[in-house]
């Protein structure tokens, strides 16, 4: 039985009615891009670094946010105009701080372990799988080998694999002098691993629709505030990618950004009680039915109460920034060379990608189809279990509980497995995290347009990976560990007499290897031509029993696509706390 999370005073009921007269204190009080993102299709990412402490610091963190940060009321306000006249929205504003601004400031130790006391009901026995606790306290660079960012064990590596590696893994062993070139390092990468004394503070996002406009704010909040007490140590520029259908997508060429949790009754056709839908016109990233897979999530997944602010009944969420730099060139090949194993022809052959990411690139959920275009590419109401919304057996549910239409190693199956429906502590629903990313780079061609090999990137492209959450360690590390890296997790089974590997591997696009080199900590994936098979069945199989080695005969590793720049970890303060020192409140 699932344990029910238990609602923080203060906290309304979801989906929340951004426009109810109740409920405009709380969103006044929040920072916008939490409940629903932002929208702009450039961003700046500014990482800062403070030479200040105390209360000369508050004054400044005060001064920032009143010029610089949106609320969450501002922002559905600005929806509202934009959906009705055309009118664009104003410079968006996002504040966040690391641990150590909150120690600059004065904030006491005792204090910061009650106000960020972050841990995960770990059973018996599974501790070496489950994420280290207060995640935010200790920092992302603390934690690189709980994450797979820096294994832990530096001491075998093949010299032939030593080429391959991410810059930040191949400092670590020019540190440990096994490696006699220093890598070059990107300045986020600096400040990653604390170098020449720099350190990650905090971070303003700025967004805009006009790049040239978002370019110029940027400029002069640098030259403003360095003059105040903020070192800059690394600027992140976003830029989105849409296809013709003006989706957004990704530098791999898949669309981004689906199966989100939704909190708002703007996403939501609710005028039906009985039938309820995705409002396609205000959330276009997916439509369609929510009885198999409900999309709406509680705001205890995503709000934290501010304990810190002197206003009760405000709220906050843990913020993860990291850089993801992807091979583009590389993942195409791998692409051709699993559809080449696996003896895929025609239009087949996109199926292989569709394997590894388990969506084709319009976003066709391959467990609903064995092409692309066949179903509303935007379809997310479907499960892998044959139940429903509601945990029931349902003829209209697909089982692949099997694997064997979607394979487990798939990157929406690993990190979003959709089979516990609890919103307990136990339930997978409780797992998810919400994503607000946006790509980097620049490409010579969109990525949907036809190109030669030789256009496709090998680097300096990829995802500014950033998302929310109330918890960090049950959220998105326990995804990152437990899920993506975990080369147990969905399926362990008994090695098959083909000698195909008893494991399932690790996601195939964010899953990281617990060690630098050989295949303990990266075994090959286990892939199958066939889609479907021919093991029909009635019943719900008890998946962690079942050997699955005989039905996925083709071993190849599909890995290591995406390289890790850098990041850290922060907390999205209410806005009664960050304008503490002020008069007035922002935007």
């Amino acid at each position: 039985m699932t344990k029910k999370q238990t609602k923080p005073a203060g906290l309304p009921f979801s989906p929340l009615d951004p426009f109810a007269p109740q409920n405009k204190a709380m969103l006044e009080n929040l920072q916008g891009n939490i409940l629903q993102g932002h929208g702009r299709n450039f961003s700046a990412n500014i990482f800062i670094q403070f030479s200040i402490t105390g209360k000369q610091l508050k004054d400044l963190i005060s001064k920032i946010s009143v010029q610089y940060v949106t609320s969450a009321f501002q922002q559905a306000e600005e929806s509202k105009y934009f959906k009705r006249f055309g009118i664009p929205g104003s410079l968006f504003g996002n504040f966040f701080l690391a641990a150590t601004a909150y120690n600059k400031m004065g904030v006491g130790k005792d204090l910061m372990s009650a106000m960020f006391k972050d841990q995960d009901n770990v059973p018996p026995g599974a501790e070496k799988i489950f994420p280290q606790s207060d995640s935010f306290l200790k920092g992302m660079t603390a934690l690189g080998a709980d994450l797979g960012d820096i294994p832990a064990d530096l001491s075998a590596v093949d010299p032939a694999a030593i080429a391959s590696l991410p810059a930040l893994q191949k400092w670590k062993l020019f540190e440990k002098k096994v490696i006699t070139e220093e890598p070059e390092l990107e300045p986020l990468e600096k400040a990653y691993l604390k170098l020449d004394g720099l350190q990650i503070d905090a971070m303003l996002l700025l967004a805009d629709d006009s790049e040239p406009y978002l370019l110029r704010e940027t400029r002069s909040f640098v030259t403003e505030f360095e003059k105040l007490g903020i070192q800059v140590v690394a600027i992140e520029l976003g830029k989105a990618l849409r296809n013709n259908e003006g989706e957004g997508i990704e530098h791999f060429g898949y669309v981004d950004g689906r199966s989100q949790p939704l909190y708002l009754t703007t996403d939501f056709e609710m005028g039906n009680p009985r039938k309820e839908r995705i409002n396609e016109k205000a959330f276009r990233k997916e439509s369609g039915d929510i009885d198999l897979w409900d999309p709406k999530a509680p705001l205890e997944i995503l709000l934290k109460e501010d304990l810190a602010s002197n206003v009760p009944g405000s709220f906050g969420s843990y913020f993860v920034f990291r850089k993801l730099e992807q091979d583009v060139l590389r993942f195409s090949m791998a692409e051709q060379n699993l559809a080449d194993k696996l003896k895929l022809t025609g239009k087949d052959r996109e199926r292989a990608g569709a394997m590894a990411v388990g969506r084709f690139r319009d976003g066709t959920p391959l467990v609903l189809s064995s092409t692309d275009g066949f179903l509303p590419g935007k379809d997310n109401n479907f499960r892998y279990d044959g139940r429903d919304a509601s945990g029931n057996p349902n003829p209209r549910s697909v089982d692949d509980s099997l694997g064997l239409k979607c394979p487990f190693q798939a990157h929406i199956r690993k990190t979003n497995p959709r089979q516990n429906v609890g919103e307990g502590e136990d339930g997978d629903q409780s797992r998810r995290i919400t994503r607000r990313g946006i790509p980097y780079g620049e490409r010579i061609k969109n990525p949907n347009a036809f190109q030669a090999l030789d256009d496709l990137p090998t680097g300096g492209v990829g995802l500014l990976f950033a998302c929310f959450q109330s918890s960090i360690v049950k959220q998105f590390s326990f995804m990152q560990k437990t899920w993506a890296n975990n080369t147990g997790f969905k399926v362990s089974s008994a090695p098959g007499q083909d000698g195909s590997s008893p494991e399932t591997g690790i996601d195939t696009l964010i899953g990281q290897s617990s060690q630098l080199s050989g295949a303990g900590g990266n075994p090959d994936h286990n892939w199958r031509k066939e889609y479907g098979g021919h093991h029909g069945h009635t019943s719900l199989p008890d998946v962690g029993n079942l050997d699955l080695s005989h039905s996925h005969p083709t071993r190849f590793n599909f890995s290591n696509f995406v390289k890790f720049r850098g990041g850290e970890f922060f907390f999205a303060p209410s806005i009664p706390f960050l304008t503490q020192s002020a008069n007035n409140k922002p935007k």
